[in-house]
Protein backbone atom coordinates (compact mmCIF):
# COMPACT_ATOMS: atom_id res chain seq x y z
CA UNK A 1 0.00 0.00 0.00
CA UNK A 2 1.69 3.26 -1.11
CA UNK A 3 0.08 6.07 1.41
CA UNK A 4 -0.30 9.63 -1.24
CA UNK A 5 -0.78 12.17 1.74
CA UNK A 6 1.07 15.53 -0.22
CA UNK A 7 2.55 17.22 -2.83
CA UNK A 8 5.68 15.38 -3.54
CA UNK A 9 4.46 11.95 -2.92
CA UNK A 10 5.97 10.71 -6.02
CA UNK A 11 9.51 10.35 -4.03
CA UNK A 12 7.53 7.42 -2.49
CA UNK A 13 7.99 5.43 -6.38
CA UNK A 14 11.50 4.68 -5.86
CA UNK A 15 10.51 2.55 -3.04
CA UNK A 16 7.18 0.61 -4.61
CA UNK A 17 9.12 -0.15 -7.37
CA UNK A 18 11.51 -1.92 -5.66
CA UNK A 19 9.82 -4.00 -2.65
CA UNK A 20 6.65 -4.82 -5.40
CA UNK A 21 7.06 -8.87 -6.38
CA UNK A 22 6.62 -9.69 -10.18
CA UNK A 23 3.29 -9.48 -10.58
CA UNK A 24 2.14 -7.98 -7.18
CA UNK A 25 -0.57 -5.45 -6.89
CA UNK A 26 0.18 -2.25 -5.76
CA UNK A 27 -2.70 -0.52 -3.71
CA UNK A 28 -2.42 3.58 -3.84
CA UNK A 29 -4.55 4.91 -1.01
CA UNK A 30 -5.64 8.33 -1.20
CA UNK A 31 -7.18 9.21 2.33
CA UNK A 32 -9.22 12.35 2.45
CA UNK A 33 -9.78 14.40 5.72
CA UNK A 34 -13.30 15.29 5.91
CA UNK A 35 -12.53 18.43 7.76
CA UNK A 36 -9.57 19.66 6.11
CA UNK A 37 -11.20 22.65 4.41
CA UNK A 38 -12.95 23.99 7.94
CA UNK A 39 -9.76 23.55 9.86
CA UNK A 40 -7.93 25.67 7.12
CA UNK A 41 -10.36 28.35 7.39
CA UNK A 42 -10.27 28.40 11.09
CA UNK A 43 -6.47 29.09 10.97
CA UNK A 44 -7.01 31.48 7.87
CA UNK A 45 -9.35 33.40 10.47
CA UNK A 46 -7.33 33.37 13.44
CA UNK A 47 -4.47 34.89 11.83
CA UNK A 48 -6.60 37.95 10.33
CA UNK A 49 -6.39 36.73 6.51
CA UNK A 50 -10.26 36.38 6.53
CA UNK A 51 -13.31 37.84 7.90
CA UNK A 52 -14.68 36.48 11.04
CA UNK A 53 -17.71 34.66 8.86
CA UNK A 54 -17.55 31.62 7.41
CA UNK A 55 -17.63 32.36 3.24
CA UNK A 56 -18.93 30.00 0.82
CA UNK A 57 -16.95 30.93 -1.92
CA UNK A 58 -14.00 30.36 -0.34
CA UNK A 59 -14.49 27.21 1.59
CA UNK A 60 -15.29 25.81 -1.49
CA UNK A 61 -12.30 27.05 -3.53
CA UNK A 62 -10.24 25.49 -0.98
CA UNK A 63 -11.47 22.38 -0.98
CA UNK A 64 -11.86 21.89 -4.67
CA UNK A 65 -7.46 22.94 -4.66
CA UNK A 66 -7.36 20.53 -2.16
CA UNK A 67 -8.95 17.95 -4.07
CA UNK A 68 -7.46 19.04 -7.16
CA UNK A 69 -3.90 18.73 -5.81
CA UNK A 70 -4.21 15.55 -3.91
CA UNK A 71 -5.67 13.79 -7.26
CA UNK A 72 -2.86 15.06 -9.05
CA UNK A 73 -0.04 13.86 -6.75
CA UNK A 74 -1.77 10.69 -7.08
CA UNK A 75 -1.89 10.55 -10.50
CA UNK A 76 1.17 10.90 -10.85
CA UNK A 77 2.32 8.04 -8.52
CA UNK A 78 0.20 5.74 -10.52
CA UNK A 79 1.23 7.04 -14.00
CA UNK A 80 4.74 5.84 -13.04
CA UNK A 81 4.23 3.16 -11.77
CA UNK A 82 1.85 1.54 -14.30
CA UNK A 83 4.86 2.51 -16.91
CA UNK A 84 7.04 0.57 -14.62
CA UNK A 85 4.37 -2.20 -15.72
CA UNK A 86 3.39 -2.74 -12.00
CA UNK A 87 -0.82 -3.48 -11.36
CA UNK A 88 -2.15 -0.42 -9.81
CA UNK A 89 -5.42 0.11 -7.65
CA UNK A 90 -6.37 3.55 -6.70
CA UNK A 91 -8.49 3.29 -3.40
CA UNK A 92 -10.01 6.79 -2.62
CA UNK A 93 -11.41 7.03 1.02
CA UNK A 94 -12.65 9.45 3.59
CA UNK A 95 -11.73 9.62 7.26
CA UNK A 96 -8.57 9.42 9.34
CA UNK A 97 -5.40 8.40 7.78
CA UNK A 98 -4.28 5.74 10.31
CA UNK A 99 -7.47 4.31 11.12
CA UNK A 100 -8.13 4.15 7.13
CA UNK A 101 -5.32 3.04 6.89
CA UNK A 102 -5.09 0.27 9.36
CA UNK A 103 -8.39 -0.78 8.35
CA UNK A 104 -7.77 -1.69 4.23
CA UNK A 105 -4.56 -3.64 5.21
CA UNK A 106 -6.56 -5.80 7.91
CA UNK A 107 -9.30 -6.46 5.23
CA UNK A 108 -7.32 -7.11 2.33
CA UNK A 109 -4.87 -9.71 4.26
CA UNK A 110 -2.43 -9.46 1.72
CA UNK A 111 -0.31 -6.22 2.54
CA UNK A 112 3.35 -6.72 2.63
CA UNK A 113 4.56 -3.37 3.17
CA UNK A 114 2.93 0.59 3.68
CA UNK A 115 4.79 2.71 2.32
CA UNK A 116 4.35 6.56 3.79
CA UNK A 117 5.64 9.71 2.22
CA UNK A 118 6.79 12.40 4.77
CA UNK A 119 6.98 15.63 3.92
CA UNK A 120 9.08 18.30 6.24
CA UNK A 121 6.77 20.16 8.52
CA UNK A 122 7.32 22.60 10.92
CA UNK A 123 8.03 21.09 14.46
CA UNK A 124 4.97 21.25 16.38
CA UNK A 125 2.83 19.80 12.51
CA UNK A 126 5.66 17.36 12.69
CA UNK A 127 4.82 16.10 16.09
CA UNK A 128 1.63 15.50 15.26
CA UNK A 129 2.50 13.45 12.21
CA UNK A 130 4.93 11.60 14.17
CA UNK A 131 2.72 10.38 16.43
CA UNK A 132 -0.29 9.60 14.05
CA UNK A 133 3.14 7.54 11.98
CA UNK A 134 4.09 5.52 15.13
CA UNK A 135 0.62 4.58 15.86
CA UNK A 136 0.61 3.26 12.35
CA UNK A 137 3.78 1.14 12.74
CA UNK A 138 2.99 0.23 16.24
CA UNK A 139 -0.56 -1.47 14.84
CA UNK A 140 0.29 -2.26 10.91
CA UNK A 141 -0.34 -6.03 10.29
CA UNK A 142 2.74 -5.20 8.00
CA UNK A 143 6.33 -3.53 7.61
CA UNK A 144 5.55 0.11 7.85
CA UNK A 145 8.65 2.37 5.49
CA UNK A 146 8.72 6.05 5.77
CA UNK A 147 10.00 8.21 3.17
CA UNK A 148 11.34 11.37 3.67
CA UNK A 149 10.39 14.35 1.28
CA UNK A 150 12.87 17.18 -0.04
CA UNK A 151 10.33 19.77 0.22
Amino acid sequence: VVLVECEGSEAVIPAAQKHAAAGAKVTVLQVFDPQYTEKLCRKLRQDGWMGASKSVEVSQAIATEYRQRFDAATEAVIDALRSDGLEVERVVRSGDLVNTTLRLAEASGDVGMILVAQPKRSWLARWFSDLNVRVLIDKAPCEVQLVQLQS
